[in-house]
């Protein structure tokens, strides 16, 4: 478990940084997004503990979905909060696992090859 859990933090910065090195507009977003994700794990534990009413679970997985995956895990495991919810791990997994295949799927689509190789000749 040590080693997987040593694995995830280094995927998740290398996944980051080559989006962030090959497209920055996208790389902003995602982080954006991650310290909003951040931020509303924060405040849904602090509600939790305090007694108050929730934040909906959907709208915790929302912006992981749209790129604020990596803050959405850090606040997970920050604060503890929705890791012992096996339902909720399960989707934020998957919640991840398509936001990573469709920004693979739209770079591929969108961002041309040559702009790949010109940059690759300045690394």
């Amino acid at each position: 478990m040590k080693r997987q859990a040593f694995f995830k933090p280094i995927a998740c910065a290398a996944f980051l940084s080559a989006i962030s090195l090959r497209l920055p507009v996208l790389g902003a977003c995602y982080a954006i997004l991650s310290l909003y994700a951040f931020a509303l794990y924060g405040i849904d534990k602090r509600r939790a503990v305090r007694g108050k009413r929730r934040i909906p679970e959907h709208r915790l997985l929302l912006p992981a979905l749209f790129g604020g995956w990596a803050g959405a895990y850090l606040g997970s495991r920050i604060f503890r909060h929705k890791t012992a919810k096996k339902r909720f791990v399960v989707l934020f997994r998957l919640t991840v696992s398509g936001n990573v295949l469709a920004t693979l799927i739209l770079i591929d689509y969108f961002v041309p090859p040559e702009l790949f190789v010109k940059l690759g000749q300045h690394l």
